[in-house]
């Protein structure tokens, strides 16, 4: 994972108290700085511009929390302000 540690999710409940998938990169000497990467509705934190943004925060040295919340498994009833 070049400078950053290893990655690790962390107990992060979303819509409804459900799991939200994350990875959580922590710096093996500490780092007083935190990078979040939240993609949208149709992302992951896997896409090259997400993906590349987050390499180049771990390699200046922050902890990155990368959040994929998994849209899909929201119900079409919900509203899209609910969604939001």
């Amino acid at each position: 994972m070049g400078s950053g540690g290893m990655a690790k999710g962390i107990d992060i409940r979303g819509y409804r108290g459900k799991n939200v998938p994350n990875e959580f990169y922590r710096q093996p000497e500490g780092s007083s700085s935190l990078g979040v990467i939240l993609p949208g509705v149709g992302y992951t934190s896997a896409v090259p511009l997400l993906y590349y943004a987050e390499r180049l925060l771990i390699d200046r040295g922050c902890n990155v929390l990368t959040v994929d919340y998994v849209y899909r498994s929201i119900s079409r009833n919900v509203p899209m302000a609910e969604m939001e």
